[in-house]
């Protein structure tokens, strides 16, 4: 469960701020899957405000969310239908919030009633008792035993006649009656109406929708909320990645222009006292549209496209014909690939801003398609140049 916390938080997928001292940096919010807030719950007090969620079932929740996303015009009155009633960590589970108790999780203000798991154990000769196997969430179970020993002292409830603790790893509490007369539901009845047995949970969804605002919200805003900020986690985590394409893009062309123009490279990196900044200034554009008639009638260009690999033969020059025409092939490939991968995930995006706004903002993947087209249609021309004159070369 703590991977799908985490999960998208080295993809820019939400901002950072420093912690307390400035020393590192911390994200203002995790980009969890699932509902936290709804699935753990929350209470506390603030100065004038106070919030009580309770928590609720996981997959529940995931079945909300699919609703909201597939009806995501449903009227406000039909939250009852998004089947997501409180589940509390100690298996009960109120089966009929999300029904009976809809007009809480409608407004997201009310209560619902929690009561202990119970059930009749014959003991033989008309005798029974009550063993109670579960209790209500919150409650605990000392506490509880110490207040109905003393309604038995006190005899507000006349009809009980002892109490005993028999959990183990489970909660196992015998209640004795009187007598074998007693009605079970009678004793029950005075039992909830005195103790601990049922308590009320009241539900007050305070919660800050855009981390400033407080807001009463019912269980419909809180669910559409959360949708809201997962889509925008998509795209950051998808725009994160079509950076780190096109940056490999980038890394590629250079490759090729690098490839295309070896000599002119080499000579560059063994005669400039600053290569870095000559490579940079060098226009290689310029370079590579207008060849020298040298370099196209040389011995060492490549074959035509037409032309097999296996015709080819090795050339008397530092890289042989065969040798550049697989270097190049192999980062064409590499290029159409990584190409092909960015326009896919330039698909999702659009398919995921699609709810945002109504309208599908076309991401345009033609940016490096033609500098991609002109470094093949020279490759195939003229990849090499010829080397400077050797009057340059340092002494």
């Amino acid at each position: 469960m703590a991977k799908r916390w985490l999960d998208g938080l080295n993809e820019n997928a939400v901002d950072f701020r420093e912690n307390y001292d400035g020393t590192l940096s911390e994200p203002v919010v995790l980009p969890a899957t699932f509902p936290n807030l709804l699935a753990n719950g929350s209470s506390g007090i603030a100065v004038g405000m106070a919030t009580n969620i309770p928590p609720h079932n996981i997959s529940e929740l995931c079945d909300a969310c699919l609703h909201l996303i597939k009806n995501a015009g449903c009227a406000r009155r039909d939250a009852s239908q998004l089947r997501a009633g409180a589940g509390f960590p100690d298996r009960r589970r109120d089966r009929r919030a999300a029904r009976k108790h809809c007009p809480a999780y409608r407004t997201g203000r009310g209560s619902f009633r929690l009561r202990c798991k119970w059930e009749i154990e014959d003991l033989g000769r008309g005798q029974w008792q009550i063993v109670v196997t579960e209790i209500p969430y919150q409650v605990q179970k000392s506490r509880l035993i110490e207040k109905i020993a003393e309604l038995i002292q006190t005899k507000k409830v006349p009809i009980l006649a002892d109490i005993r603790d028999e959990s183990a790893e489970d909660i196992r509490m015998i209640l004795e009656p009187r007598s074998k007369n007693v009605d079970p539901e009678v004793l029950m009845g005075l039992m909830f109406r005195n103790s601990d047995l049922e308590v009320r949970f009241s539900l007050n969804m305070n919660v800050l929708i855009d981390g400033v605002t407080p807001k009463v919200c019912s269980m419909k805003e809180v669910l559409r909320a959360f949708l809201d900020f997962r889509r925008e986690v998509l795209i950051r985590r998808s725009e994160h990645r079509m950076e780190k394409i096109d940056h490999r893009l980038e890394v590629l062309e250079g490759f090729l222009i690098a490839f295309l123009n070896l000599d002119r490279v080499i000579d560059i990196i063994r005669y400039d006292d600053a290569p870095k900044q000559a490579l940079m200034a060098e226009d290689w554009a310029k370079i590579m549209s207008a060849p020298p008639l040298s370099a196209i009638t040389s011995h060492r260009c490549l074959p035509p496209a037409k032309e097999s690999l296996p015709r080819c033969r090795p050339r008397p020059s530092s890289i042989c014909a065969c040798g550049r025409c697989a270097a190049l092939k192999s980062l064409s490939l590499c290029a159409n690939a990584t190409r092909s991968w960015r326009n896919a995930l330039s698909l999702r995006i659009c398919s995921i801003a699609r709810p945002c706004n109504g309208t599908v903002s076309a991401i345009s993947s033609k940016k490096r398609k033609s500098s991609l087209a002109r470094i093949t249609r020279a490759a195939r021309a003229a990849p090499s140049l010829p080397r400077r004159a050797k009057s340059k070369r340092c002494r």
